[in-house]
């Protein structure tokens, strides 16, 4: 049965991390402030489910010592506390929020790992899809939730130009690169067999030069 990290390094996995982030970016250009807030909080909800389920199965575990169980658990509850902490609406308490939530869950992973190889593969497999889609949501927040296109209209409007008509223009340039770089994801699932290294670093330059167009609309 594979473990947590195994799974992280699979080439699958990785494009899916790049597809989850890419889609959040998507997302976020074409939702209001508001959205975005319900749509993390509803990631994190999602995520916690998760812990619920994990946390029946240590409990029930008749292979794990009480001490093993016991820090398990703590574990457990340390990422609950970190997905508990209030909406943060800015985008600093993002940012802090992410990566308190990114250390904790990166800690417990790891602790299953050593402590729990007797882990439902399909549940450590959700767990990291969540995850990986929490922290996508975060890290797109982090740039747009100070003032979402309210920048993006500012700075449009002192080229005197008619509000609507480039913001919109912008946007679909911005969402036209998106779909391009999905695009090009999907091809590279068609070389999974090959290595990572093969293309990673094409797909990573890629993704850096979207988020790189997504943060000048909020410049």
């Amino acid at each position: 049965m594979p473990t947590i990290h195994e799974m992280r390094e699979n080439v699958d996995r990785k494009l899916d991390k790049l597809e989850a982030k890419a889609t959040a970016l998507e997302t976020q250009i074409n939702e209001t402030k508001e959205a975005t807030l319900s749509r993390i909080e509803a990631e994190k909800q999602a995520y916690k489910e998760k812990l619920q389920q994990l946390k029946a199965q240590v409990e029930e575990s008749k292979q794990l010592a009480a001490e093993k169980k016991q820090e398990l658990i703590a574990a457990i509850d340390h990422a609950e506390v970190q997905l508990a902490l209030g909406k943060a609406d800015a985008r600093d308490a993002v940012e802090e929020q992410r990566k308190k939530i990114s250390r904790a869950i990166a800690e417990l992973e790891a602790k299953i790992d050593l402590e729990l190889d007797q882990a439902d593969e399909q549940m450590k497999a959700e767990m990291v899809s969540f995850a990986d889609r929490l922290d996508a949501q975060l890290e797109a927040a982090s740039i747009s939730l100070d003032s979402k296109l309210d920048k993006a209209a500012l700075k449009l409007e002192k080229e005197n130009v008619p509000l609507d008509e480039k913001l919109a223009r912008t946007k679909d340039e911005f969402n036209a690169e998106i779909k391009s770089f999905k695009e090009k994801i999907a091809e590279k699932r068609q070389e999974a067999s090959g290595k990572w290294d093969q293309f990673g670093r094409e797909l990573n330059a890629g993704f850096d030069q979207v988020s790189v167009a997504f943060k000048n609309l909020f410049r």
